[in-house]
Parts: C-alpha cells; structure tokens; sequence
C-alpha cells in the first residue's frame, strides 16, 4: 500500500488529469494504491520503476504501463485504486473478492433470507444448506454481459442517496416483469419444506423472488427500506405485450412519476409464443431488442430522461445477445437446475419451487454486487454527483406531462384498471355507439384476465371516439384474451380506425384489421396486436375513431386499448 503524496495530486489537478473525488465531489488527498504481485529478483527494477510511472503519469496512464510491465515481467498480476475514505457506497465495499466476503457472511445471509412471516425461522437450516449448495462461482458464472460504468454508477448514487438521506430520498425502484415464475405459482407446494400455517408465504404473491429479493436487500441495509421491488408479472404474458407498456409509461402508481430505475425482465423460454415465421431463437431476439429500445425511451422527461438499468434473465441457450450499454445479462439455468434437484432429489421433472425463488434472490444479489465492485475497483473511478444522472425534475406526482397516449386502458393486475366497473368508468365518455359490449368479469381465464370489454352475441357493435387529440397517435395496441374456451370457438373481431383531420378537402382516412379470439393451446394468454399506423397516423387536432364489431364465434374479450405516440 503507498499513498500517494498530496503535492502530486494537487500537479495532477493543475494538469488538468483525474482526481479522485468523495461523494460530496470534493478532491480527496489519500486515495490508495493498491498492488499485489510474485516476482524474483530479477522484477525488482521494473516493479520500482513503473510504480513511479504511475505516480508521475496519473491513474489512467500509469495503470497500462504498470499492468503491461509486470504481466510481461510476472505473468500474473493485479492492481486497483480505490477510495477509501468518505461515506459512499464503494468506501463500504471490502476489496477482497465479493466470493470471499459472501463465504465469511453467510451467517448474516441466512439471517437476511428470513421470511418476514416466519418469525421462528422453521426453514433456517434448509436455508443454510441451500446457501452452501448456491457457490459463489456458479451465481459468477450466470453472467453474460456486464452494464457500463455510467449505468452502474447512477444506480449506486441511488442508494447513496437512500442511505445519506433515508427519510426524504427515494428507493431504488425495480420493476420485474415475467411470466408464472415470476408471479410466484407453485413456490409454496414445489418444495421440500413446509409453509407455516396461516403464513403469506401461502400467497404466490409473498412467496415469488421478487417480494423475497426486496426483503433480502433491505435486510442487508440492516432493515432500511432502501430498495423497493414491484413485481409485475402475470401468467399467460410475454414480453411483446410488455413492450408496448413500457414505451408509454403504463406502470403502477407506486413506479410514478418517472418509472422504474431497474427493469428485470424474467421470462423464460417458455412464456415466448411460438411463429410460423422465425425460430424460438429469433423470436426471443427479436421480442428483447424491441423491449430494451422501449425501456430506454421510458423514463419520459425529453433529454433529462435517463434509461433504466435492465436486466435480461435468461433460463435457456436460446438467450437474446443485447450489446446495449444499459443492459446486464444472466443465464441462470445451471444455477437453479442444480438448485432444484437438490431441493427435489426424487422428482425427475422438477419444479421451480420455493429453493428456485430463494435462490434467485441471492444470485441477483450477488451479481450486482460482483458489478458494484468491478465499477469501485475501475482505474478511474467518477464521483457520482453529476445532476445529469441523478436529478429528474420533470413530470408531477401523477407522472401526467410523461404520457405518451391519448386513451389507453390495460385491465389487470398492474393495468391501469382491475375491475369492471373501472373500465365502464374510464370509456364512456368516449363511447358513440355500443350495442352488446359491456365491462364484465369472470374468471374462467384465470384471475389475471378476470375483467375485460365482452361481446356475447354475433354483430356486436361499439365504437370509441377521441376528439380533437392534443398529441399526435402512431400506434395502435389492442390486448385481447386468446384462448381454448368452448364459448370462443371461432372467435373474431374487426377494428377500423378512422382518422378525420377535420381540414376542408382532406378526406377521412380508414384502415381495418381483424383479430381471432380462439386458439388450440390449452393455455389462457393476453394476445398484444400493435399497428403502427405509417400513413395513417393522426395529427395533433384531430378526431380518432375505433370501431370494434364481432363478425365470428359467439364472444370476444378486450383486455386493453391503446392510442399512442
């Protein structure tokens, strides 16, 4: 260890070259180097001469010299530069490798792992060889692709803040998405311990990963409520359908006004329907770098609008590859294979159960933190003070100047309606014509689909109209149920959209598409249709029309419709 004299930081500074900075952004006169090497005799000169290069030189240039000469001259060797004053994040981090410091805390891990409605910790010692079975190399080994400095840097700023200022900062706001496994169905019975009576962990809901990882990182924070995790998945979904939403800012209040600072997109192979057209593979490709573009415009607020950390979690060899700068990939199914033939020795088809969400918390965990450290281990590390990644200023509490449509309801778990009544409320005062559509519920679909626009009857009609619209619409989504239900046997609505730009000489523009309501699967699945309206899209000023009419099978069900820029 040498620290590095202040007369030669206060030349680097009037250099013009980096300065470490505290979380204040003021200058610190002690950062430490920190090398380690094996070397003979015959290292000796070369080792002093370059550690006086890197004094001279500065951080950057010095690091290349150094690490380029003891290679060369050792074969192995390391080095980092670090702040190890201050109260920041990274001066809380320990240098030694995050494996080291997970192995020596494993006590305060499985302290941390306890579920908030288990308060006699009858798992504690399942949880204890879970922990054992879970090494630290396989959770390293789920990484694919590792975020850029800048994403990871606001996202520790974040929880700077939280930490500096627990009673007025925000959290750190994490969005999943995903299908059954991320709405938790089946980690209660899928396991080989048993759920307390009368315990939440009966719950999907309170049992799923994403409520555990949010109860695990506070707990790490010694119960500080620094991270707050919205879980947003539902069964019969995909990413297709939660594209759309994030492009337009369609989130649950509590992710408003500017949306969430972390999204995890957790579906697996599995939830992706299946084409005619393209592979499992493209599909999934294809699906991904369209909802990575839609995350990154969803923070709204023009150019102070910064993109969200996302994550891509993968459980097949059919992985999306994204080269975006935002973006933090893993593959996690060695990791939680192993996991769940350990949990279910017997089983040869085995479940993801309670030991698959456990451990998904500790391995999201992990990995972050694995990038925490790459970010304060970097050879130029940049105090995360700078406004342009942290201050967000626009939009009100309601999030009302981010919004991108112009009508739009989505019913559902997170939708922007969950009951019938709801929907009535919200379409009509746009309704102009309706005869045999009605805002109803059932749950012969399942309860993520419970309550929708319904058709009974052949010739239904209704249509919606939004008159003089103040922003310009370019796309239009409708969500509809797909189903195997008798009563939906050859199921089909017609839509035409009608744009009138109430200009003398300009006719009224039409355009129409049909949709099926039935499909063989015995799967229950909000179907998204997105058109992108090309010649047909509506200018500021003027009025939209949806005609919606059943012209085959007996019922049809809207989950949702939107008209957007």
């Amino acid at each position: 260890n040498m620290v590095v004299p202040e007369a030669v930081r206060q030349r680097r500074r009037t250099e013009g070259k980096p300065v470490r900075s505290d979380e204040k952004g003021k200058p610190q006169p002690g950062g430490r180097l920190k090398f380690s090497f094996t070397a003979g005799r015959q290292g000796n000169r070369v080792m002093f001469c370059t550690i006086i290069l890197v004094v001279i030189l500065g951080t950057r240039q010095g690091y290349y010299i150094l690490s380029r000469a003891m290679k060369q001259t050792f074969g192995s060797f390391s080095f980092s530069i670090f702040p190890r004053t201050g109260k920041g994040v990274c001066s809380s981090i320990p240098l030694r490798t995050l494996s080291t410091t997970w192995k020596k805390k494993r006590s305060q891990i499985v302290k941390a792992s306890q579920h908030p409605d288990d308060p006699n910790y009858s798992h504690k010692k399942w949880t204890e060889q879970l922990l054992k079975e879970l090494s630290p190399n396989l959770m390293s080994e789920s990484i694919t692709s590792r975020p850029s400095q800048n994403a990871t840097r606001r996202i520790l700023q974040i929880l700077q803040n939280k930490i500096a200022s627990p009673l007025t900062a925000p959290p750190l706001k994490i969005a999943v998405v995903g299908g059954t496994t991320v709405e938790g169905r089946g980690c209660d019975g899928s396991t080989s311990v048993t759920v307390p009576k009368d315990s939440i962990m009966g719950n999907p809901t309170y049992c799923a990963w994403p409520y555990r990882l949010e109860q695990f990182l506070n707990s790490l924070f010694d119960g500080q409520k620094v991270v707050r995790v919205v879980n947003m998945g539902e069964e019969g979904t995909e990413t297709a359908l939660m594209t759309p939403l994030l492009r337009n800012r369609i989130y649950p209040k509590m992710l408003l006004p500017h949306g969430p600072d972390v999204i995890i997109n957790a579906y697996g192979a599995g939830d992706y329907m299946s084409s005619t057209t393209q592979t499992p593979h493209e599909t999934i490709q294809m699906e991904m770098e369209a909802f990575v573009q839609a995350a990154k415009q969803s923070r709204g607020c023009g150019d102070q609008g910064v993109p969200p950390l996302i994550v891509n979690m993968d459980d097949s060899t059919l992985a999306a590859v994204l080269k975006e700068d935002v973006v933090f990939s893993l593959n996690y199914n060695d990791a939680i294979s192993k996991i769940n033939k350990w949990d279910k020795p017997d089983d040869s088809d085995v479940p993801f159960g309670m030991a698959g969400h456990v451990s998904l918390a500790w391995l999201l965990s992990y990995t972050f933190g694995e990038v925490a450290l790459d970010y304060c281990r970097a050879d130029e590390i940049v105090a995360p003070n700078d406004p342009s990644y942290v201050t967000e200023t626009c939009g009100d509490s309601e999030g009302n100047d981010t919004d991108s449509c112009v009508f739009r309801f989505f019913a559902g778990p997170t939708g922007t309606v969950k009951k019938a009544h709801e929907i009535t409320k919200y379409i009509t005062p746009f309704i102009v014509e309706n005869q045999g559509w009605n805002a109803a519920t059932d749950m012969d679909a399942g309860w993520s689909r419970k309550a929708g626009l319904e058709a009974n009857s052949m010739d239904a009609a209704i249509s919606l109209q939004v008159e003089s619209i103040q922003k310009e619409v370019t796309f239009v989504t409708i969500m509809v149920l797909r189903t195997n239900l008798p009563k939906y046997q050859k199921s089909v609505a017609k839509f035409t959209l009608y744009v009138n730009e109430n200009k003398p000489g300009v006719d009224v523009r039409e355009m129409s598409f049909e949709i099926e309501g039935y499909h063989d699967s015995p799967t229950h699945i909000t179907y998204p249709v997105e058109v992108d309206l090309k010649d047909y899209k509506a200018a500021v000023g003027s009025d939209l029309r949806l005609r919606i009419e059943m012209v085959g099978g007996n019922a049809f069900k809207i989950l949702g419709i939107l008209f957007c820029s």
